[in-house]
């Protein structure tokens, strides 16, 4: 008997996101699980976006189509072709627990770095939606 139907994966952009990736794939595989893969931007306009240090202005679009080519080419190393893949802008952690509300999701799959102290060890994204869920979450070690 399957333990979850519905996954919810919110990855970054990081050497560690195709771990976290074949992790998930195998999960999946073992639940028989239906898997919703998003990444969350922050708005290019945003003084605390990735893409605030480009020259050019930069468009969500444009930001969608680099992050969408990248992350469908983690997917397939990670054993998931043709998987489908969300990016959306605005809060991590808002907009993750938003989507899997919305997707009915069993568990939310999140990564989680090694720095010291219970909030730098989850990541202030990870620690509010293990706070804040309302169904299981797996924080997996990306270090």
């Amino acid at each position: 008997m399957a333990l979850f139907n519905r996954i919810l994966v919110a990855v970054d952009i990081s050497p560690e996101t195709l771990a976290v990736l074949k992790k998930v794939a195998i999960l999946a595989a073992e639940n028989q699980a239906q898997l919703c893969v998003m990444h969350v931007a922050n708005s290019p306009g945003s003084a605390y976006s990735q893409w605030a240090l480009h020259k050019a202005p930069v468009s969500e679009q444009e930001i969608e189509g680099k992050l969408r080519d990248k992350f469908t080419e983690l997917l397939v190393q990670a054993g998931l072709p043709g998987q489908e893949f969300e990016v959306v802008f605005g809060r991590p952690a808002d907009v993750i627990l938003d989507r899997a509300e919305n997707y009915a999701a069993q568990l939310i799959v999140v990564g989680r770095n090694s720095r010291s102290g219970v909030r730098a060890l989850l990541g202030s994204t990870a620690s509010a939606i293990i706070n804040r869920a309302d169904c299981d979450v797996l924080a997996l070690k990306t270090v």
